[in-house]
């Protein structure tokens, strides 16, 4: 199974993963990493996007005023991205992905120094993989392959 974990805004962190294994990771700019996305999707090289969602609270929403919600923007693009290429997709609140804490990532050898935004996206994967996923079963789908 191939899939990639997202956190979306003005940069976008990823990691594309084949079962447990972290093939791929980074930061791009918006426009770039939709542009990748899109190949991947098309190209049939992912089975699940995973995404960190956005929620405006009302205790921010007066501060918000005159925001372009660019992050929400990228998140409708890859919905959409999804729904033309028929790959599901996995939405995960901000606090999903603060129970894999820097010190997890660093025991699991996925930190990646000066990458904030990527370092998160790790963290939705891990999320996934542990809760979500039910690891046993990827692991299981890497023995088979």
């Amino acid at each position: 199974m191939k899939y990639i974990s997202i956190d979306p805004g003005s940069t976008v962190g990823f990691c594309i993963w084949e079962g447990l294994e972290r093939v791929d990771f980074g930061e791009k700019e918006p426009l770039e990493f939709l542009d990748r996305l899109e190949v991947l999707l098309e190209l049939g090289h992912l089975d699940l996007v995973i995404f960190e969602g956005y929620a405006l609270s009302g205790a921010k929403a007066k501060a918000m005023t005159g925001n372009k919600f660019e992050t929400v923007q990228i998140i409708g693009v890859i919905k959409w991205l999804c729904y033309k290429n028929e790959v599901k997709w996995i939405e995960q609140t901000p606090a999903q992905k603060e129970f894999v804490d820097n010190e997890r990532l660093k025991n699991l050898g996925l930190y990646d120094k000066g990458m904030q935004h990527c370092r998160d996206a790790t963290r939705h994967g891990v999320y996934w993989q542990l809760f979500t996923g039910k690891i046993r079963e990827v692991a299981q789908c890497q023995k088979e392959s």
